[in-house]
């Protein structure tokens, strides 16, 4: 993995936009997963379960991949296939090695995993969609505010995501 400079050599930071893209191509690709997942493998027996009692499975599904996704891929080479198209990667903030597993999932476990909680009870009360927008709010507020565009489960696991070839 070659990281590109700035001008004046200075590492360059991915954008939130280019984040937000990467973020959207893996979240696409493990929801057709998990649905043809759901679909096939799992058939017989959400056919038994009631409309909520299968939508919570699927949630699990879709939680459990992204989740063996997102840590398998960035812990193994510091890049998902969302990163790949936008040509960054998440490396650490101090050396800019490959992020580690355990960085991985940190990341997984404070990022995209609170959006899947978000959704699998979303439909118990409409609190948990203050508890969403809210995290959303802070972790992009920081990023904003931040010269190293770190959200918060970059800053928890000591990451950063940097423009990548």
């Amino acid at each position: 993995m070659v990281i590109e400079r700035d001008g004046d050599g200075s590492v360059a930071l991915a954008t939130l936009g280019s984040r937000l893209r990467a973020t959207l191509v893996d979240l696409a690709l493990c929801a057709m997963t998990s649905s043809i997942l759901m679909k096939v493998a799992f058939a017989s027996v959400i056919e038994s379960m009631s409309k909520v009692d299968a939508q919570l499975v699927g949630v699990g599904v879709f939680a459990l991949l992204l989740g063996i996704y997102e840590i398998g891929m960035v812990g193994a080479n510091g890049k998902t296939l969302g990163n790949v198209v936008t040509k960054t990667a998440v490396v650490h903030e101090d050396d800019l090695s490959p992020a580690t597993f355990i960085q991985a999932f940190i990341r997984f476990v404070l990022g995209p995993l609170v959006f899947c909680a978000g959704a699998a009870i979303i439909w118990l009360s409409p609190m948990w969609v203050l508890a969403v927008v809210g995290y959303v709010g802070v972790d992009l507020s920081l990023a904003v505010a931040s010269a190293s565009v770190q959200t918060l489960h970059d800053r928890a696991a000591r990451t950063v995501v940097v423009v990548a070839s």
